[in-house]
């Protein structure tokens, strides 16, 4: 598939606005005048993760399912990534949709790109269905 300057542009403003809508979601800690960075930060363990069950998930793919597999540990599915000096607000899959109606976005990559878009769609299914 080839993209002409048209396309890539569209991916790129595709990716600029999914970036600035979480830098703008982030908030300093405290009140402080400095500017938050998102991109500095650490993994964190936070007991209210994870936010979906892998299993129940018709959209993950069985071989990306690694509790389905017998994976024995289940701590990393608690991480959460923590700013620096920053709060960032839980996913909010309601006000993810409300967003984001009317706006495409678009996945570049492999299979890690993949893995997002699964979990994207679990996050936004479990927030908007009584079924998960």
């Amino acid at each position: 598939m080839r993209f002409g300057f048209q396309g890539w542009s569209y991916i790129l403003v595709v990716v600029a606005a999914v970036i600035f809508s979480g830098t703008c979601l982030a908030k300093n800690v405290g009140g402080g005048k400095g500017k938050c960075d998102i991109y500095e930060g650490s993994w964190v363990v936070d007991d209210s993760y994870p936010m979906y069950n892998s299993t129940l998930c018709p959209h993950i793919r069985k071989e990306f399912d690694c509790q389905k597999y017998g994976r024995p540990d289940k701590l990393y599915l608690r991480y959460r990534w923590q700013p620096k000096g920053c709060h960032l607000p839980r996913f909010d899959g309601k006000d993810f949709l409300r967003r984001f109606k009317g706006k495409k976005i678009m996945y570049i990559g492999d299979s890690i790109s993949l893995n997002q878009w699964q979990s994207m769609v679990c996050l936004v299914s479990c927030c908007c269905s009584r079924s998960f």
